[in-house]
This record gives structure tokens, C-alpha cells and sequence, in this order.
């Protein structure tokens, strides 16, 4: 079989199998992440906006370099900018898989932030997703959750090595799955994302989300 359908067929099958209690586990972080993110911004405005004022003037920063970029640097931009959060996600994962479960929940937490003070401010929030976030998110959000699941399956297995209940060979085959699955489906997934975003989501914000800013 050609190494690269060994890969997906076999490879990524058995990994994916053998984490789906993590990517549960991740999926509901990422999940109440949001729900907390949007009840807090409800509920304390003032106090969750300090919180996360200084991510968003980082992404205002972003956002500004974005805009003066052409299609193609602000793609391999973004692209860089997803990876990088999923690396650290992967790399946090030796302590214990908490640093992994932290990031994930603030992505979420971030998300349900965004769509509180959308919401406070009037604007239709399924439709300020459904324009802004769900085009890449539907590629973003996976490769995120996967590098959160990397990260905790590392954490684990390192966990269950200091107490005896696995081995030094079982662990180097979960860094060995780590590596298979980023190259096979997170950095696919980020690419997608990052195409999409700077192409397809520039476009429906500019057209459905800005106009609509000025009715508000």
C-alpha cells in the first residue's frame, strides 16, 4: 500500500479510534468554554472585557497587518498564526494534559464572549456566526480540538508512564500518532481554514456583516 494511503486508511483510523474519549472530552471543553464565555459576558460585562482586552488588541493588531497584506501573506499569515496555537496546545501536553484542556477551554471561552457582546449590542448572532466564524470554523475548530486531543493524549500517557501503567515504547508510539495526525489533518485543516477565512469569510463580513453594523 502507498505510504500516503497507509497513512490516512490505516494510520489515522487507529488514532482517531483510540482517542475518541479524548476528543469527546475535548469537544466538551471547547463546548462549555463557549456557553461560560457567553453567560459571563452577560452577566459581567464590564469585568469580562477587562479580562480580555489585551487578546483583543492582539487581534486588532492582526487584524491591521491583515488588511494591508495581499490575499496570499495574510493566508500564510493566519495559517501560521492557528498553527502556532495548536503547536503550543501539542507541546503543553507533557503537563498532564491540563495546559491543553486550559487553551481549549479559553478558545471556547472567547467564542461565547464574542457572540455575548454581539448579542448585547443587538446583532444577530446566528447570523454574525454564520457569516464570520462557520465558513474557515467548520476546518478551524476540528484542528483545534485535534491539537487539544494531541496535547491531553500526550499528558495522559506520560501520567500513566510515571505510574507504571504504561511503557517508555508506548509512549514514543503516541508521539510517533501525534506527528501522523498533524501532518495528515491538522495542517490540512488549518490551510483550509486559513484559505477560507481570508477569502470567503473576508467577503460575507464585508458584505452581510459591516452593512449591518450601520443599522445598530
Amino acid at each position: 500500500m502507498h505510504p500516503v494511503l497507509y497513512l490516512y486508511r490505516v494510520t489515522v483510523r487507529r488514532v482517531l479510534s483510540r482517542s475518541r474519549r479524548y476528543i469527546f472530552l475535548v469537544a466538551a471543553i471547547f463546548l462549555v468554554g463557549i456557553a461560560i464565555g457567553f453567560i459571563s459576558y452577560q452577566c459581567y460585562p464590564g469585568q469580562v472585557s477587562l479580562m480580555v482586552s489585551e487578546i483583543t488588541a492582539k487581534l486588532t493588531r492582526l487584524s491591521e497587518t491583515l488588511e494591508g497584506a495581499g490575499t496570499l501573506q495574510a493566508v500564510l499569515l493566519v495559517f501560521w498564526t492557528n498553527l502556532k496555537v495548536v503547536l503550543m496546545c501539542i507541546a503543553s501536553g507533557p503537563a498532564f494534559g491540563i495546559a491543553p484542556a486550559a487553551a481549549i477551554f479559553l478558545n471556547g471561552f472567547f467564542i461565547g464572549v464574542a457572540a455575548g457582546h454581539a448579542a448585547s449590542r443587538g446583532l444577530n448572532v446566528p447570523l454574525l456566526l454564520g457569516t464570520s466564524v462557520m465558513p474557515h470554523g467548520i476546518f478551524e475548530v476540528p484542528a483545534v480540538i485535534l491539537g487539544g486531543v494531541l496535547g491531553m493524549r500526550i499528558g495522559f500517557n506520560i501520567l500513566a508512564l510515571l505510574r507504571s501503567r504504561q511503557t517508555l515504547r508506548g509512549v514514543i508510539r503516541v508521539l510517533g500518532d501525534t506527528l501522523a495526525i498533524l501532518l495528515a489533518l491538522v495542517i490540512p485543516l488549518l490551510a483550509a481554514a486559513a484559505l477560507i477565512e481570508m477569502t470567503l469569510t473576508r467577503y460575507l463580513v464585508t458584505r452581510v456583516i459591516v452593512p449591518g453594523l450601520g443599522d445598530v
